[in-house]
């Protein structure tokens, strides 16, 4: 059992091997493969937040160091206009906020079906009500991103999520 919890592990493999190892007896197949099918939504949208995070850090770096580049470069006799372009500054911004976005998004996706994960695997509810609960949640999940939503939402709203 020790296996189970290794801290090399993210959440939800550690969710769904521990399901596995409780689960064993055919009478918990339905919650053993509610678990299985909230994984695979949780390592899809945990890939997800980790390629979008690794892009949003290399172009939140490359903000920061765009100016001293554009100064470096003329000094040492390579001034090209495209260093200095505000243009190209403001993309790279635009880009990376646009990717700090996407992770965020998918981040809180991943961290709400975790939370599914584990009301299944210790809850004491009977499985048709746990199905019918999962089920609303994965659709508001699965709802993806709505921009007129996020931007009328109250402070207090937003601090409920």
């Amino acid at each position: 059992m020790a296996a189970i919890f290794s801290p090399n592990k993210t959440s939800a493999r550690m969710l769904v091997d521990y399901a596995h190892k409780r689960w064993h007896a055919a009478a918990d197949a339905d919650r053993l493969a509610m678990i299985c099918d909230l994984f695979i939504k949780a390592r899809s949208y945990g890939l997800l937040n980790k390629v979008a995070f690794v892009v949003a850090l290399m172009f939140g770096l490359a903000v920061l160091i765009w100016p001293s580049v554009a100064v470096i470069t003329g000094d040492i006799g390579y001034s090209r206009e495209f260093f200095k372009s505000a243009i190209v500054q403001t993309t790279i911004t635009g880009v990376a906020a646009l990717a700090y976005g996407i992770y965020s998004h998918y981040k809180r996706q991943q961290l709400a079906v975790e939370n599914l994960m584990r009301y299944v695997l210790f809850s004491g509810d009977p499985v048709s009500t746990m199905f019918e609960r999962v089920s609303r949640q994965l659709m508001r999940v699965d709802a993806g991103f709505n921009f007129g939503e996020e931007t009328t939402k109250t402070p207090t709203q937003a601090a409920e999520e």
